[in-house]
């Protein structure tokens, strides 16, 4: 048989509910926080098969486990096969699910996606979670979203996020008009003694981006002046970017804010290479303020202080983190002004009148979660990733004022938001009425959703088996036990498995001892450096991607796997992307390369070299954060300038020199059209794989570097990208076959001129002579190792095959777990990237493989006609999968005991030569399918001519 596509299409069982049921895909999430929740929204990614055809997303509907009962929920389509998200034509590749969970402490909870067809949908038995969808009203100078429990005003007449929060009261005439006396906002205090700037003096835009009945987003942009003393050079902005995302939930009055704040100067006064004075603005503190309408005592709740601290007039709660409170904080590194920490950990402390007293608390790690209330109302607020991003506070005041300070004015000395430069901060707010709890429902409301808010995805099987992030295998221990121990060694080494122990450790030790935390750092990895530098990865060897595979792969779903990539992926978004269009055209927007040479603060120049989107997309499927897809198309802009002079040079990219570089620009090209469904990206990568590879390689097939000679393993970067543009050319009908010459080139010569057998690796260095220096292997030859199971599945080759697992296996050559400070080079972050980045495509294929238990059928077997001579005749059959067919010939002086020929689908043809004439000659045909798997022989007699 075909090798099996395992789509998730079950029959309807006797319990579901009426409708045809097209679709069942196994949703799973998992409370990691050890704290029972209780309606908190849930954001799930979903793949959806191309085979199974959905186009409409009103016809999915989420149900419990026993598939009786439906789950209020609401569908957003991320992605479709080979189409704009826009197409309704279009099959469905990716949707996010959002609905309210109610799970115990620990607990672990699974749904189903389904499609139903037919006049009845499964509304027996509707669990009542929602008592009311979302209505928005647009206005002239406001929009109001009514959630059911509060009515949120946003502003478009000025830059502010809220400007009232109505709550209704126990009683239609008893309401709370507005939670807040003026708008929040953004309030900015220049360096110096300037007066604080407020965001609600500028002009804003406002816009609905999603609506539905669980779920709407509205979205504010705009900018406000920076308040710099002086500019850093003629013709400097003064200006910084302001974009937030506000996500209001139904049935609640708790909002999550998505505020992303950008300097979008460049980042020196020279461009990108030449240097020059830092370009940075400059202040003493940023923060979203938010003005509540208190109208007598108020008491604070916070994790981190016991029972409830009460506000005298003047009064200020201040819970400030001045360093990450690791075993290595505090020290200043990389001569880099972000560590001055005034002290280690946090402090929670009252400032105001009648003076400063003694901390009221004090530790390593805060919570990130406060809350306020009075009489009257309550409103909690929590700073995701609080701790990790330090400097960070929150201040709460007994006139009413609530700062979440993103930029804290406890830090001593002046911030800076370096040109270029973005972060982006999640924020919770939950505005209530003080009978409902008062400020400890509040903070309940938001301290286990600040630390570790629910999360949750299709199982490993639904996704592997959709193919809706490429191909990629399920966590297997039998078959696959190198790769999948290394993978568990990166978050949760175990010790036991060294002999010096001391040297070795996981990512999270790697943390603590490099510290490698602060809002410029943290999801960042070291790379290499010495005792007082750290050089950073800027997201080299895509290490997001990596963990994110992981959580997706196994069915435990560790949480760290999930957060560790989450960090990295939001990381490489806010700071490793150049943000900037003011700088020379081949930097602006790009992805800077990893630091080394003395940069030690991710401002090295963008580079096509060591840049990777795989993360980005991967994160954009399981989440839907906008953050992911805004990226992307980013980048996608810079590789556009990239192909400088297109008309007169297509397919050309500017200083992409290295061989690498045209397989990375190929991969992004292909995520880019992954995520939007633009043929053009498929046309982009299409133009730079005629104009530097086919156009570059030589008449042998050998890929040269700008030196003359050939690095295999920067090959595999290649021949992995070419098989994704070929099998995605494939996918829309078309062909490229200048293309699946090349790769076809690429991978020949590899298995015959670059593979040492001795050493089970490819050469490092090939000229055309040969190996050069002679003998030395490459430890990267798993980079080959998916190019050449693309290849096997577009080809048919069983040398590919061969070749994919053996490249495969040289990773075991690889250091068995990623030790610690082996070299400086090789850091776990690192490590991690060199084992786990490179295989997903081989296991993919591997899985299928093992899976597949039927033989091949085998079809229109006979001589072909004209084929018979006096000493020769040749055969003909088809086959439904690809499959390698033996033959035994007898009769009068036979020339071969057997006849092999190798792995082809569709029609073979084997020829017999060197038969006596006038002689009959009987053929026994067995066919054997790459799993193992053997047809039934099949016998044909053949009679050569006089």
């Amino acid at each position: 048989m075909v090798f099996p596509q395992l789509f998730l299409l079950l029959a309807v069982s006797a319990n579901e509910p009426p409708g045809a049921t097209t679709l069942d895909v196994p949703v799973v999430i998992r409370e990691d926080a050890g704290v029972p929740r209780r309606g908190e929204p849930v954001t799930c990614g979903v793949p959806i098969p191309r085979s199974a055809s959905v186009r409409d997303p009103a016809t999915l509907h989420l149900v419990t486990s026993d598939g009786k009962s439906t789950i209020p929920a609401q569908f957003r389509v991320l992605a479709r096969w080979d189409a704009p998200a826009a197409d309704p034509r279009a099959s469905i590749a990716w949707v996010t699910v959002d609905f309210d969970a109610t799970l115990a402490a620990s607990a672990r909870a699974e749904f189903r996606v389904h499609t139903v067809t037919g006049t009845q949908a499964p509304e027996a038995r509707r669990i009542p979670m929602v008592p009311t969808g979302i209505a928005i009203e647009d206005g002239a100078t406001s929009l109001v979203v009514d959630t059911g429990a509060a009515r949120f005003v946003v502003p478009r007449n000025h830059l502010a996020l809220l400007e009232q929060v109505e709550l209704p009261g126990n009683k239609p005439d008893d309401p709370i008009r507005s939670a807040l006396r003026s708008p929040a906002e953004l309030v900015v205090m220049p360096d110096g003694d300037g007066a604080p700037i407020r965001s609600s003096a500028n002009p804003g835009t406002v816009e609905v981006i999603d609506q539905g009945p669980m779920r709407a987003t509205v979205r504010i942009r705009g900018r406000m002046p920076a308040g710099d003393a002086a500019p850093a050079y003629k013709g400097a902005l003064d200006y910084i970017e302001i974009d937030a995302r506000l996500r209001f939930q139904a049935g609640s009055a708790r909002v999550r804010a998505d505020v992303a704040i950008r300097n979008p100067d460049k980042n020196v006064t020279g461009d990108a290479h030449n240097g020059g004075k830092e370009v940075a603005h400059r202040f003493r503190d940023a923060s979203v303020r938010v003005p509540l309408a208190l109208a007598g005592d108020s008491v604070v709740s916070c994790p981190d202080v016991k029972g409830q601290t009460k506000l005298a007039a003047g009064d200020r709660f201040v819970l400030f983190q001045a360093s990450s409170g690791g075993r290595a904080a505090g020290a200043a590194k990389d001569n880099c002004p972000e560590y001055a920490s005034p002290f280690d950990g946090f402090q929670v402390r009252l400032d105001g009148a009648p003076a400063a007293r003694p901390p009221l608390a004090a530790g390593k790690r805060a919570s990130g979660a406060a809350a306020i209330g009075d009489s009257k109302i309550a409103f909690g607020v929590g700073l995701r990733d609080f701790w990790q991003s330090f400097p960070k506070s929150i201040r709460l005041g007994a006139d009413g004022v609530a700062d979440v300070a993103l930029w804290p004015r406890e830090w001593p000395v002046p911030h800076r938001l370096r040109g270029g430069v973005q972060k982006s901060h999640r924020i919770i707010l939950d505005f209530r009425r003080a009978e409902d709890g008062g400020a400890p429902a509040a903070l309940a409301s938001i301290d286990a959703m600040t630390r570790a808010p629910l999360i949750g995805a299709a199982t490993p099987e639904a996704i592997r088996d959709s193919e809706g992030l490429g191909w990629i295998s399920v966590a297997d221990f039998e078959h696959f036990r190198w790769y999948e121990t290394s993978a568990k060694a990166v978050i949760a080494y175990d010790a036991r498995a060294g002999k010096d122990v001391a040297r070795q450790g996981d990512v999270f030790r790697e943390m603590e001892d490099k510290d490698e935390y602060g809002w410029m750092h943290w999801g960042d990895h070291y790379r290499e450096g010495s005792k007082s530098l750290r050089y950073w990865g800027n997201g080299e060897l895509d290490f997001g991607l990596c963990v994110l595979w992981q959580w997706v792969r196994n069915g435990d779903r560790d949480r760290r796997f999930f957060d560790v990539g989450e960090a990295a992926v939001r990381h490489l978004a806010d700071v490793d992307v150049y943000h900037t269009d003011r700088d020379i055209w081949w930097a602006n927007h790009g992805v800077r390369k990893h630091d080394a040479s003395g940069t030690t603060d991710h401002t090295r120049a963008p580079n096509l070299s060591h840049f990777w989107t795989g993360g980005l997309t991967t994160y954009w499927f399981l989440t839907g954060d906008d953050l992911a897809r805004d990226t992307l198309l980013e980048i996608g802009g810079w590789l556009r300038a990239r192909e400088h002079d297109p008309k007169g040079k297509p397919g050309i990219l500017e200083y992409g020199g290295e061989v690498r570089s045209r397989g990375w620009a190929m991969q992004a090209a292909l995520d880019i059209y992954r995520v939007t469904g633009d043929a053009a990206w498929i046309e982009f990568a299409g133009r730079v794989s005629r104009a530097m590879v086919e156009g570059w390689m030589s008449p042998d097939g050998l890929l040269p570097n700008s030196q003359g000679l050939v690095d295999p393993w920067m090959t595999g970067y290649v021949t992995e990208a070419l098989g994704r543009y070929l099998l995605a050319r494939r996918a829309r009908g078309e062909s490229d076959p200048g293309a699946e010459r090349t790769m076809q080139r690429l991978l020949d010569t590899i298995a015959s001129r670059a593979w040492l057998k001795n050493a089970g690796a490819v050469a490092y260095v090939l000229d055309p002579k040969g190996v050069k220096p002679p003998g030395l292997s490459s430890n990267l030859s798993a980079t080959q190792c998916d190019g050449f199971a693309y290849g096997f599945e577009l080809f048919g080759k069983a040398a590919y095959l061969r070749m994919a697992k053996a490249c495969f296996d040289s990773g075991r050559g690889l250091q068995r777990y990623p030790y610690y400070y082996s070299t400086t080079l090789s850091t776990p972050a690192k490590n991690a990237g060199f084992k786990l980045r490179f295989g997903q495509a081989w296991m993919h294929l591997a899985e299928r493989l093992y899976a597949d238990h039927v033989p091949p059928r085998v079809t229109a077997v006979a001589v072909v006609p004209d084929s018979v001579t006096a000493s020769s005749a040749r055969v003909r059959f088809d086959t439904d999968e690809p499959a390698l067919a033996n033959a035994k010939i007898t009769g009068p002086g036979a020339p071969a005991t057997h006849v092999s020929r190798a792995f082809t689908a569709g029609t073979h043809e084997i020829e017999i030569s060197s038969l006596q004439p006038d002689a009959s000659y009987s053929m026994v045909i067995e066919v054997t399918d790459p799993s193992k798997n053997k047809s039934k022989p099949i016998t044909l007699d053949v009679r050569t001519h006089p």
